[in-house]
């Protein structure tokens, strides 16, 4: 297929059209593993492992004898990178500040809301034995389990962010996950009362009973600000 006629410059290289870069991710991504001591892994330093494991990607990738622009190279690399060491197709979502969702509803529908908005993404991963290998890696890095004896799983990742997954056979059409991040400045009273989230008599009224430490009940729907209140 790339015999084909380029109405590219000379000497630039064609770019990959998505399938292909799919394709040569998932099979880059399996040689790496493969190849990789996995207790050798555990006992060098954290720097020197992305190293080597960049290293051996590039190689692997040449290997592949599959024409790459250089920022192609640079995207697998990174991508293959987050699948050994990170959350996959996740990662990206995972580091946004304005994201404050993250639904993962099978494979191909990944749903984010971003400032107060929910949208379908076009990130997918490769097929449901993807989104399990992710939801396991989660559960292995805070010293869980997810499997068909427990079938669910909550969370919370290294930033604060709650992880919520199910897998077969509660869910019936594969796994599923959602991840709910919370902002990096947390709103204080004076601030919902600013952006008229909260009055002012409230505001009073939740001070003395937390200063009388009495008991109280917060309870609202999915995202109307439950745990940015209890913050606050």
């Amino acid at each position: 297929m790339f015999e084909k006629k380029s109405n590219l410059p000379s000497g630039a290289a064609p770019t990959l059209d998505s399938d292909t870069s799919i394709q040569v991710k998932a099979r880059v991504h399996r040689k790496l593993l493969r190849v990789m001591d996995r207790s050798e892994a555990r006992r060098i330093p954290l720097d020197q492992l992305h190293a080597q494991c960049a290293e051996r990607v590039n190689a692997l990738l040449r290997e592949e004898k599959v024409p790459l622009s250089g920022p192609e190279r640079q995207q697998i690399i990174r991508e293959v990178m987050d699948e050994v060491f990170g959350y996959g197709p996740l990662d990206e979502f995972l580091c946004d500040p304005f994201i404050s969702d993250v639904l993962v509803n099978g494979p191909h529908r990944v749903y984010i809301e971003r400032q107060g908005w929910l949208e379908q993404t076009g990130v997918t991963f490769l097929d449901a034995d993807h989104v399990l290998r992710v939801i396991r890696r989660i559960a292995d890095n805070v010293g869980r389990r997810i499997d068909e004896s427990t079938p669910m799983l909550g969370a919370r990742l290294p930033d604060g962010s709650r992880v919520n997954a199910i897998i077969l056979p509660l869910s019936l059409d594969g796994p599923a996950l959602s991840a709910r991040r919370f902002g990096t400045n947390p709103l204080d009273m004076q601030r919902l009362i600013e952006i008229d989230a909260l009055r002012d008599e409230t505001a009073t009224f939740v001070e003395a009973c937390v200063q009388c430490k009495l008991n109280m009940l917060i309870s609202g729907g999915t995202g109307t600000g439950k745990t940015t209140f209890l913050h606050a």
